[in-house]
């Protein structure tokens, strides 16, 4: 009997990184698809390939730092970004297509360096200015105007507001936005 409780709780407790890998892969899906125009994967990865700048910045050090050693185990080279895409695709196509060649370790490869990726496309998104950013822009606008309200904590948030949509980038072009660098 307990030798089964072992067994059980020890196998739900491992890490499925093939289904974690698939929802990931979602989620990075819905994003060149939208950033690229297309609804082909092959070409959205081969427009997605040409949009170099967030790389740029990989390779100046100045983003996605922790990919670096995920990225050398997989293509050989930190600096092939591009191969490093299409792992990403391959992987996807294994698991979904039943390969039985893929490893374990490969699935989870590919999890951990798109994971690190993909937190910093989704940190820049919401960086951007969003519909949700300007209806609530909207609303203070109303507020300050029918209201006649000269609020200063309203004033405040639609100047921080104005500042975000100035400076923000375009939701689906985050990726081509240059981080700029600290020493500056």
């Amino acid at each position: 009997m307990v030798e089964k409780i072992v067994y059980s709780w020890f196998e739900r407790a491992q890490i499925d990184y093939s289904d974690l890998y698939m929802r990931l892969y979602v989620s990075f899906n819905a994003w060149y698809r939208k950033t690229t125009g297309s609804d082909f994967d092959r070409e959205a990865l081969r427009i997605l390939k040409k949009r170099f700048v967030i790389w740029d910045d990989y390779g100046a050090g100045r983003v996605l730092q922790d990919l670096k050693i995920f990225h050398e185990q997989i293509t050989g080279d930190a600096s092939d970004w591009q191969r490093l895409i299409s792992y990403w695709y391959q992987v996807r196509c294994q698991l979904f297509h039943g390969a039985s060649e893929l490893k374990d370790t490969e699935v989870k490869l590919a999890y951990e360096s798109l994971n690190i990726f993909m937190k910093e496309i989704v940190r820049r998104m919401k960086q951007s200015f969003t519909d949700k950013d300007y209806q609530r822009l909207e609303e203070i606008d109303k507020l300050l105007v029918i209201g006649g309200l000269e609020n200063e904590y309203l004033r405040h948030i639609q100047q921080e507001l104005h500042r975000k949509y100035i400076n923000a980038p375009s939701l689906w072009n985050v990726d081509m936005v240059r981080v700029v660098s600290a020493e500056k």
